[in-house]
């Protein structure tokens, strides 16, 4: 996955395995807007 230039698929991405492995117990660990292309 090309991390710079789909920051929010990432976003989504990542949350979904986070929520996964906690079950449900983390949920949106990164918001909106933190990640980007710098």
């Amino acid at each position: 996955m090309d991390f710079a230039a789909a920051t929010e698929k990432a976003r989504r991405t990542i949350n979904a395995w986070v929520e996964k492995q906690t079950n449900d117990k983390i949920k949106d660990l990164i918001g909106p807007g933190v990640l980007d292309a710098t």
